[in-house]
């Protein structure tokens, strides 16, 4: 073996860095452990406290959890920039572990769509033509059946309802950012080009309201993207508790307001009382608690365990301090600037709700007119971490709020500054705000004015004069990308263009963890089953095989978490597939390598042409199942991508192992003179020497096949499928009762609330329910799904024991029973859907053929791998239609079954790939022999490897089928018949295909000759 030292250097540093990676998550979750046990000692305290018996029964459990999540949050906030690992803080550390989806710690998945209709009609004049609705009535009509962008419907539209007119008599170009040359003259074309730069603008200040609002939640790890050429934004929500608050947060308009400002010498009198009135009351309070609480406050500090005396013990470390913070409430929170400016100081992150209710509180001692407002982006210091917020005192201009809002700039763009090269924000107004402008500039000369986006302060710079025209500059300590945000923002302050959620996913964490615990047991079984496979099989072989396995599941970890990859429920699923197909390395290079010894080679001889051997076979069927696996990650979304992901990464780290680990393992045990067995006495006679002629029962397989593919394509047209809410839009709630229910009890009370059939299914137990509705399916307000949800609410208290309130029963992240996850699709997003799954599937089989034709140079071989594939893909999905409603699992046809198709395509094709390279190697080694001999022969002699993968294969399925959990069961039922499927497809669909092909082949060009 050539660089044997190199690969083993490799080897090691790869391993050393993913176990480097992973500590982080290690490093996480004893921060995290040690926060729940404060907050297990918050809980216990406050039970034991004398206001926790005043709480009435019902709301004990909401005010205990409230304590525990408020006391958890405290000590993760105080760790958040503290170093806990290395030279990491609590902050990095959370950044670097591994990412866990939504179906695995519960959260929210949304996808938010711009109303591109709304942002057309913003742009047009106050009078609009018959013609002009026409086009936007047909336009939006047409957005929900078709995938075009709004704006390119509406030039459609135009064209056909108004041939010839000009846009320009309705749309306003002042209202738009863009420029042409000669606006009375702008043809349509132009007109348009300056909406589609419109409404790009528009998407883009979206995203950056979007992600400062969920940045402001406070929620950790959220992940948010533009979804590029839909004008649609992705939101994902770790752990959020709040779903309703959430939909709320996110589709709200954003708002760009200017505020005149009072200055910090202005307001430090208002704060210095504010300051007093805060130690008075504390000190009221302090006085009155120990007057009734003595007792617990002696049992507190007879407690060594208990949180006031690690409290007291910390503040007689910390005396000085403690006397300061009595004594200024408020100034040790808040750090005073003072100066002429509008900035009064700086606050730490936690601090801001305090001091907001503070002042909220004491309102009476301010001026009516006095607006305080946190600035949006952390304060920048050298001597200070970036958790520290600017507090701005914004006055409300006449008393009645801002001075102007975003409504009259009609574009903004970056310059630089001719004096110091700093880049700038130039922005221009209409007529009637350039007037409004200069009269609030001219009355503010030498003050500030705010700049406020969406409640927060983005900038407050100096009116250094009277601006006139409409045309000013706004400079501060901008960077390029400062100035290019507030520029976008600026300009599209002014259009109202609201975003609605068109896709989401809710999953509780009780339904996220039952799905970790339900993986790891089924990812353990299929590991354990797979390793003593191996071993039983191949004995010392296999042990090398296993050494091989467990590094692979290491390396395939460590980088899902290097690269950030969030790793889902499906990717559990894929993880455990993965394992299956990377025993097929293994097994290929070790029946080469039993081929050469019963040859009668030397071991060492026999190890070296046995790896040599079964390069090509392991390359070329890895890289088609690794082609198949990117289509799915381009194609599918959510947990399916993190399936292909998983897919991909383990198939690569799979074929590193398994060629070099256990070569390397080899190496040494031959340098040390040790014996290597790659059978055990019954498996070294495992389908040996068999001479079965399989072109011979191909007529008979061809017609079994199409007997059974005609069934399937019977009940395929006839019966149909049950389509997921992914195909069909609509509403799908997983509900948990707290006792047995019936399918027929639950639809019969929804039909009766709904005035509608509803599907009904059990989910796991005889307490849990999924329910899938079309109710209100196009409607597209907000207040939509919470008017569906109280509806269901009503049609199932009936069936609780206990009494469960509407917000209990809704709470989907917080209550063990009521819903426990939801998802909804909007009909538009349904058909998109549809639309990639079937591009998906024909573009991997475009794709595998292409593949195959190239690496064998001859379409023939295509066609049979294609042909075995397309086999495959009918029965499976024939199974789904035959079986749906009858198997006591899910098998609705959604992303999670286009999953699984193009998994059974790649798998399939593996199958196809190993048998064609064989076949290939006896046509170079034998070409006087006819080519139905080398088939035959070549069909015998990878039999074994055939059927020691699949079945490998086949037990980690049943591993997931068994033990997954309900969510992915009838993913891993279909996998398995899958391979069952092209097991049988490779042997008697694909390879006799291939041989009919070339033989009809071979005779056109004798008969041509």
């Amino acid at each position: 073996m050539q660089s044997k030292g190199a690969i083993t250097i490799l080897a090691i540093l790869i391993g050393l860095a993913c176990v480097f990676q992973l500590s982080f998550t290690a490093a996480t979750a004893i921060q995290e452990n040690k926060a729940a046990k404060a907050a297990q000692k918050a809980v216990e305290e406050v039970q034991q406290s004398a206001q926790f018996a005043e709480v009435s029964e019902l709301d004990r459990a909401f005010y205990l959890d409230s304590v525990s999540t408020a006391a958890n949050k405290l000590y993760l906030d105080s760790i958040s920039n503290k170093k806990v690992y290395f030279n990491y803080t609590y902050k990095n550390v959370k950044e670097k572990e591994l990412n866990l989806g939504l179906d695995l710690k519960g959260g929210m998945n949304i996808v938010l769509q711009l109303d591109l209709a709304e942002l057309v009609r913003s742009c047009a004049r106050e009078k609009t033509t018959e013609e002009f609705n026409k086009a936007m009535a047909l336009a939006s009509e047409r957005a929900d059946q078709t995938h075009e962008d709004f704006i390119t419907l509406f030039a459609q539209a135009w064209d056909e309802v108004a041939p010839g007119k000009r846009l320009s008599f309705d749309i306003d170009l002042d209202k738009l950012s863009g420029d042409v040359k000669n606006k009375s003259k702008a043809t349509n074309d132009e007109i348009i080009s300056l909406l589609k730069e419109e409404a790009k603008s528009a998407i883009d200040n979206s995203y950056q309201v979007v992600e400062r609002r969920v940045n402001q939640f406070g929620v950790a790890q959220p992940n948010i993207q533009k979804v590029a050429g839909t004008g649609r934004i992705l939101v994902e929500l770790p752990g959020v508790k709040e779903p309703e608050r959430v939909r709320k947060l996110l589709q709200g308009t954003a708002s760009l307001e200017f505020w005149e400002t009072y200055t910090s010498q202005e307001i430090e009198p208002y704060l210095q009382e504010l300051n007093e009135e805060i130690r008075l009351q504390n000190e009221a309070l302090e006085s009155e608690a120990e007057k009734t609480e003595p007792a617990v406050a002696e049992k507190a500090a007879d407690s060594d365990n208990s949180l006031e005396s690690e409290l007291a013990a910390e503040e007689q470390a910390n005396a000085s301090q403690e006397l300061l913070m009595k004594a200024n409430p408020l100034f040790s929170r808040l750090q005073m600037l003072g100066g002429n400016s509008a900035l009064l100081g700086i606050a730490h992150y936690r601090d801001t709700a305090q001091i907001n209710a503070w002042i909220a509180a004491n309102r009476n001692l301010f001026p009516g007119d006095f607006v305080p407002a946190w600035s949006f982006k952390a304060f920048e210091s050298e001597s200070m971490p970036d958790t520290y917020f600017e507090l701005i005192a914004l006055k409300s201009h006449a008393g009645k709020g801002p001075a102007l809002d975003g409504k009259y700039i009609s574009s903004a763009s970056v310059n630089y500054n001719q004096m110091t090269g700093a880049p700038e924000v130039s922005m221009t107004m209409n007529s009637k705000g350039a007037i409004e402008w200069e009269n609030i500039t001219g009355e503010n000369v030498g003050r500030q004015i705010a700049i406020v986006m969406d409640g927060q302060v983005y900038s407050y710079p100096n009116v250094q004069n009277k601006i006139s025209g409409g045309n000013s500059a706004i400079s501060g300590h901008f960077t390029q990308q400062d100035a290019d945000d507030l520029a976008n923002v600026l300009k599209s302050g002014k259009l109202s263009t609201p975003a609605r959620i068109v896709q989401e996913q809710v999953v509780g964490p009780s339904l996220g963890s039952e799905s970790i615990r339900n993986g790891l047991i089924s990812f353990i079984i299929a590991f354990v089953l797979v390793l003593i496979y191996m071993i039983i099989f191949y004995r010392r072989a296999g042990v090398a095989a296993d050494i091989a396995l467990l590094c692979n599941v290491l390396f395939l970890f460590g980088a899902l978490a290097s690269f950030g990859t969030v790793f889902t429920l499906s990717g559990i699923a894929g993880l455990v597939l993965t394992m299956g197909m990377a025993v097929d390395a293994n097994v290929i290079i070790y029946e080469r390598v039993k081929e050469e010894l019963n040859a009668g080679k030397a071991l060492r001889l026999a190890i070296s042409d046995g790896y040599k051997n079964a390069y090509s076979a392991i390359l070329d069927g890895q890289i088609t199942t690794i082609l198949t696996g990117i289509i799915l990650y381009l194609f599918g979304s959510g947990t399916i991508r993190g399936f292909a992901a998983v897919l991909v990464i383990g198939i690569i780290t799979s074929v590193f192992t398994s060629i070099f680990i256990t070569r390397l393992i080899f190496e040494a045990r031959l340098k040390r003179n040790k014996d290597i067995t790659f059978a055990s006495e019954w498996s070294s006679k495992f389908l040996k020497n068999t001479h079965i002629n399989f072109l011979g029962m191909r007529k008979k397989t061809y017609i079994i096949s199409g007997v059974v593919c005609l069934i399937c394509l019977a009940f395929i047209f006839t019966k149909g499928f049950t389509l997921g809410v992914d195909f069909s839009g609509g509403r799908t709630y997983t509900v948990r009762f707290d006792q047995p229910v019936t399918p027929e009890q639950v639809r019969a009370a929804l039909i009766d609330e709904f005035q509608e059939s509803s599907e009904v299914k059990q989910f796991g137990g005889a307490s849990q329910m999924r329910i899938t509705t079309k109710y209100m399916v196009n409607d597209k307000s907000s207040e939509t799904d919470r008017l569906i949800e109280a509806k269901l609410y009503n049609a199932l208290k009936g069936f609780y024991a206990n009494d469960l309130t509407l917000e209990g029963f809704t709470s989907t992240l917080e209550n063990p029973n009521g819903i426990v996850s939801s998802d909804r699709v909007d009909a538009s997003i349904a058909s998109e859907v549809r639309r990639d799954a079937v591009i998906a599937v024909i573009l991997a089989l475009i794709v595998i053929f292409g593949y195959i034709a190239f690496r064998f140079k001859n379409w023939t071989w295509g066609i049979g791998g294609v042909s075995s594939l397309i086999h495959n893909s009918i029965i499976v999905i024939g199974f789904y239609s035959i079986f749906t409603g009858v198997l006591p699992f899910t098998l609705d046809v959604d992303q999670t079954f286009i999953a699984a198709v193009l998994t059974i395509i790649g798998y399939s094709i593996n199958d196809n790939v190993v048998i064609f390279d064989r076949i290939r190697e006896y046509r170079t080694l034998f070409p006087k022999r006819p080519l139905e001999q080398n088939i035959n022969e070549a069909l015998n002699a990878t039999l074994s490897r055939t059927i020691n993968t699949s079945v490998s294969t086949l037990l980690v399925l049943i591993a997931i089928a068994i033990f997954g959990g309900e969510s992915i069961r009838g993913f891993s039922v279909s996998l398995a018949l899958g391979v069952l499927v092209g097991t049988y497809a490779s042997i008697f669909i694909g390879t006799p295909i291939m041989y009919d092909l070339n033989r009809r082949k071979i005779a056109k060009q004798e008969k041509a000759a």
